[in-house]
């Protein structure tokens, strides 16, 4: 699961500050020096996609900032699935954004590929080669290069051209073709163009002559562009347009073209510039590519190819946003090789870095990366893996999985219901809850083709996730989703908080190779729970059996929390071959606050979560009229400032909900709804019902509509959206409705001014009712103290001490480790020299610490605060100390910032010192 980069980024002049090195940590600014130090914090989290492919989503903290990195790695001789160029709407030439493209082809993962013209034409810009078929011309300009795809499963890094020509039957008219789909077509040349450029010219101009073709025959001719662009013709200017006006309606003629030098089995080919590794080092002369910013860190995407061709690296590295530095084309040439690429070649990048995926677990798809305009570019065609259906190649088991019976019977129901886009992820998630549940009846999924399957050993599952139902909704863990939008908190580990009362069930989930669920009696041995519960609960093993009670197999846990407690959960499942499937860790951290948190406003109430939109299966998007545009999809989470409001409910996390609009029409009243599929119903009496919205300043209302028992619809008006960025908005419900069933049917942007039609978006999350907040009866007991005399009773305080020198992250980690498993309750970390975060001049509100100081970094201060706030369990406490001596004030100051006590020391003065020694 774990698997960490071994490079840290060169300074390059990009380091404001030199921080002093040890001996044991100085490095050589060289091709050879790893990119990322052992001394950096870094964490991963590896999925795999299907057999032959993993996600791998790495994050870390170099000596030039945060770096978040996805990288998807596949086997090219896997007959489950294929790499290939996939066109948005079937069309070179007409961009979509990844994701749609991705849902639109069933993809199991989409990456951005090559440049294009977003100008105009909104093609790209050199060599597309997809079901054995070249459809787009290599671009004639050195720069670009090409990776090509074998049918044997070979990638080839390399440069090729393309000719073709146009012959009539008697072979008296021939006419060089210099290009095939170009986005435009230069002087004394001609242009093949196929069904799939759709972008119509219908410009005229004097110079250039098309005649159209339809099996092999010549149908129309003129001068100037065809007024529609769809079909197969040719556009020829100068000396070869004088060539083409010869042919008219109903000439016989063949077309011919090649690339050279050719080879056979050409299935698919992708292409980009400048090639990045060239036979395992970094290409010369990357930094003369000012025009992509060469030397500017930014947003990149990249492909490579490892030493036998077999294994094709895609990467795309996050930039421009907090948390993601991105990286200059010389140290994407260095990833790349770290990543075991021997040739690479540099893709289009900046806002069209993307990557999408299909979450094994869920089955949705996410977003893998976090886009720098905060969504996707539309682009002209992704680098797609797409899954081959069983039938084409031959399979291990006869027998149909679960998920492909879902699939087919989910894509039959959506489709009648209108929303076909969506059932992938809903056939996904039905086949999960189908194949985990009691009595599978024939299929093992996890039997290979061995003519007597009693005969072979059996083995662990090849992955195994978790899923904690908490009463309310259920989380999986691993999460794709969570990873991307977590950012830097990644580092820290993946967590899910719950509140006081909670019940949680743990369930295991197994899958095989294929990422197909087995079920979970089919493996030996069963998992192994390792439990890290709360220092003062270690030593009460009644109480430690009354809240965590595992299931006779292991394959499922109750589990209640205890008030204030932080527990760490990790789980693996052991074969009897001594196989062992991947690890998943966890921490359960229990709020000491009720089931919803209070407000403090007018009574106590309570906001209830509604929905969070982990998923928008269970939404859809509708208009006013045909003549009105609207969408809906995820976008990853939060990465704007988000400013909390008063009585807000938490920020915006994970996915959040994007309807995209155009009330651009004339009609009076244009709207763009974001409809349930099934109406949330709102709890008994509600009061307001209130959700994060990001908008773009549009300045249309914003609105929902409740319907009560009757069947009457009744608005909810939030507002004008005259505000960038989230906000927590709220509209309260009509008070004759307080009391009885009520539903929230849709939300909706609309506008009755004329001169107020845009086009636009909003962002929406964590949709929730407010309610009185309901008396919760805790039945565990809060954590309670050691037994006095007990072995494992209060040890003495840790103390930790940090230099004034790098951070020694992994040693730092390990000794917070330690002290996780030491009997000590009580844990010091004293930052000698510096500190932490601004010293603050009076109350600090709980969060709101400016973070930097003297230090400098404020991401790596906020990474060492995460860092300690874990070392809470609700037995620990946790202080750290912060030594400055350009603090001429010797005195402290203290504040509280996620639970750590923050104390500032400033160095004594003569004067000071005076007094103290006077008593004063």
């Amino acid at each position: 699961m774990m698997r960490r980069l071994t490079f840290i980024l060169t300074l390059l002049g990009l380091l404001a500050v030199a921080l002093p090195l040890s001996a044991e940590q100085a490095f050589i600014s060289s091709p050879a020096t790893p990119l990322l130090g052992d001394w950096w914090p870094a964490a991963s989290l590896e999925l795999p996609l299907a057999h032959g492919a993993t996600l791998e989503r790495i994050s870390w903290l170099g000596s030039v900032g945060w770096m978040q990195l996805t990288v998807i790695t596949v086997d090219l001789g896997a007959q489950s699935l294929k790499v290939e160029p996939v066109l948005a709407h079937a069309a070179l030439s007409s961009p979509g954004r990844p994701t749609e493209v991705a849902r639109e082809n069933s993809l199991i993962a989409a990456v951005n590929s090559d440049f294009f013209d977003m100008g105009a034409t909104g093609g790209p810009l050199s060599l597309v080669a997809s079901e054995g078929r070249v459809i787009r011309s290599p671009r004639v300009d050195p720069s670009f290069a090409t990776i090509a795809i074998t049918r044997d499963g070979q990638a080839i890094l390399g440069q090729w051209d393309w000719v073709g020509a146009l012959e009539s039957a008697d072979g008296s008219i021939r006419v060089e073709l210099s290009a095939m789909n170009e986005i435009s077509v230069a002087q004394d040349s001609a242009v093949l163009y196929t069904p799939e450029w759709t972008w119509p010219r219908p410009q005229s101009r004097s110079d250039a002559a098309y005649i159209a073709i339809s099996e092999g025959v010549v149908t129309m001719a003129g001068n100037g562009y065809p007024a529609s662009g769809s079909g197969t013709y040719v556009v020829a200017r100068g000396s070869q347009a004088e060539l083409l006006r010869r042919l008219v309606p109903g000439d016989p003629v063949t077309i011919s073209h090649e690339l050279r030098p050719g080879f056979d089995g050409l299935v698919a080919a992708f292409s980009g510039k400048p090639i990045l590794v060239i036979d395992g080092e970094e290409a010369p002369g990357l930094l003369k590519h000012t025009g992509i910013s060469a030397a500017v860190p930014a947003p990149r995407t990249a492909a490579g190819i490892t030493a036998d061709g077999r294994t094709l690296i895609l990467a795309v590295v996050d930039g421009r946003l907090t948390g993601a530095r991105g990286a200059t084309l010389p140290e994407m040439a260095r990833i790349m090789i770290e990543l075991g690429a021997v040739s690479a070649l540099n893709l289009d990048g900046g806002a069209s870095s993307a990557v999408v995926a299909r979450d094994p677990v869920t089955g949705a798809l996410v977003s893998a990366s976090r886009p720098s305009g905060t969504v996707e570019r539309p682009v002209p065609y992704v680098i797609g893996l797409v899954p081959v259906l069983a039938a084409e190649v031959a399979t291990e088991s006869p027998a149909v999985s679960a998920v492909d019976e879902a699939s087919e019977a989910g894509a039959d129901v959506e489709a009648a219901d209108g929303h076909a886009d969506e059932d992938v992820d809903v056939a996904a998630d039905a086949a999960g809850d189908a194949s985990a549940d009691a009595g599978h009846g024939d299929a093992d999924l996890g039997a290979g083709p061995t003519a007597d399957a009693s005969l072979s050993q059996p083995s662990a599952p090849a992955f195994i996730a978790v899923e904690v139902d908490t009463g309310v909704r259920a989380y999986t863990f691993p999460s794709l989703a969570r990873a991307v939008a977590d950012g830097t908190r990644f580092i820290a580990g993946d967590e899910l908080a719950c509140p006081v009362g909670s019940k949680l069930r743990l369930r295991v989930i197994a899958f095989d190779e294929h990422m197909n669920r087995r079920p979970t009696d089919s493996a030996p041995n069963g998992p192994v729970w390792q439990v890290l519960h709360p220092k003062s609960l270690r030593s009460q093993q009644d109480l430690i059996e009354e809240v965590w009670r595992p299931a006779a197999d292991g394959s499922e846990v109750e589990f209640d929390p205890l008030p204030g407690s932080r527990t760490q959960i990790s789980v693996v499942w052991p074969g009897a071959d001594g196989s062992v499937s991947n690890v998943v860790s966890f921490a359960v951290r229990c709020d000491d606050l009720p089931l919803a948190a209070s407000t403090g406003t007018e009574a106590e109430r309570a906001w209830l979560l509604l929905d969070g939109f982990e998923a928008v299966d269970g939404w859809t998007a509708a208009t006013s009229s045909p003549t009105v545009l609207a969408s809906v999809a995820l976008a990853a989470g939060a990465p704007w400032d988000v400013s909390l409001g008063l009585a807000a409910p938490v920020a915006p996390v994970g996915n959040v909900a994007l309807l995209r609009f155009d009330l651009r029409s004339t009609e009076p009243t244009r709207a763009a709804y974001l409809r349930t599929v099934r109406p949330l119903l709102l709890p008994e009496g509600v009061k307001s019902v209130g959700m994060w919205v990001w908008s773009d300043g549009n300045g249309h209302w914003l609105r929902a509509t409740i319907v009560d028992g009757a069947g009457t619809k009744h608005p909810l008006d939030f507002g004008r959206l005259d505000w960038l960025g989230w906000r927590f908005v709220m509209a309260e419900v009509p008070a004759e409705l307080s009391g009885s069933s009520v539903a929230l049917s849709q939300i909706y942007v609309v506008e009755f001014k004329t001169e107020l039609g845009v086009s636009g978006e909003i962002g929406i999350d964590q949709v929730c009712a407010l309610v009185a907040a309901p008396e919760v009866e805790v039945e565990t007991a809060p954590l309670a103290a050691p037994v006095a005399g007990d072995a494992t009773g209060i040890g003495p305080a840790t103390t930790i001490t940090i230099g004034t020198g790098p951070i020694q992250w992994a040693r730092l980690r390990a000794e917070l480790e330690e002290f996780r498993l030491s009997a000590s309750h009580d844990l010091e970390i004293v930052l000698e020299g510096r500190t932490l975060a601004h010293r603050p001049s009076g109350i600090v509100r709980d969060g709101k610490l400016t973070m930097g100081g003297s230090m400098g970094d404020a991401i790596a201060a906020e990474l060492l605060l995460t860092m300690a706030a874990d070392c809470l369990d609700g037995s620990t406490s946790v202080t750290l100390i912060q030594e400055d001596n350009s603090l001429t004030d010797s005195g402290e100051t203290r504040a509280v910032v996620d639970g750590v006590l923050l104390i500032w020391r400033g160095r004594s003065t003569p004067a000071a010192d005076a007094a103290d020694a006077t008593g004063r």
